[in-house]
């Protein structure tokens, strides 16, 4: 009798326990943001960036560091950044007739022309040109761009002008520092990331 009442009590506990598991689980909360796709700022970007600038604008707050983003480089993903300390300007680099991007840290670009990426577009996508990541890109007012690379040991920099050269990869000729500090950086006006989503 006791051997029933045992195996009684088990059958119910199963029962209670299975009940328990189909129980409807509150809907989770997405973290992610809405973005308006309908900004002034969002419908004058090219065709080509708006999908992934999108994107971008959706998952910026939870950024995990892929470089497969071609908006983004890793001084964004690695440092707490607001969108609206982060600028873009769309113009054509090298004259190709192809609108040309760029994304950068608004303060730096101001102080030394400093770009996080640099975009053109290829078969109405956007393509990857470079980026600042070891080393860094300035954008001149002749639109071309002076890369410079730190040598941790000498505590000192190597220098090359770079020129974008349609969708090809750009053309690197290395100049001496004297040479790097004769450009003068870019003063074009960057729009905020913070524009695209009011």
């Amino acid at each position: 009798m006791k051997a029933k009442k045992f195996f009684s009590m088990i059958l119910l506990s199963a029962l209670l326990l299975t009940a328990y598991g189909c129980k409807e689980k509150p809907a989770e909360k997405a973290e992610t943001p809405v973005i308006a796709t309908d900004t002034k700022a969002l419908s004058e970007l090219p065709a080509a960036y708006v999908e992934p600038m999108t994107k971008l604008l959706n998952e910026w707050g939870s950024r995990k560091g892929s470089m497969s983003d071609p908006f983004i480089g890793t001084r964004i993903l690695t440092e707490n950044i607001s969108m609206d300390k982060v600028g873009y300007a769309v113009l054509d680099i090298d004259g190709d007739g192809v609108e040309d991007m760029i994304t950068a840290p608004i303060e730096a670009f101001a102080q030394n022309g400093m770009v996080f990426d640099i975009l053109t577009s290829k078969d109405g996508k956007p393509w990857h040109l470079a980026n600042s990541l070891e080393a860094t890109y300035h954008m001149m007012e002749d639109k071309s761009f002076v890369l410079q690379t730190p040598d941790k040991e000498t505590k000192t920099a190597t220098y090359k002008l770079v020129t974008i050269n349609g969708s090809d990869r750009p053309t690197e000729t290395p100049i001496t520092a004297d040479q790097a500090r004769s450009y003068t950086p870019s003063k074009i006006a960057l729009t905020p990331l913070s524009e695209l989503i009011k």
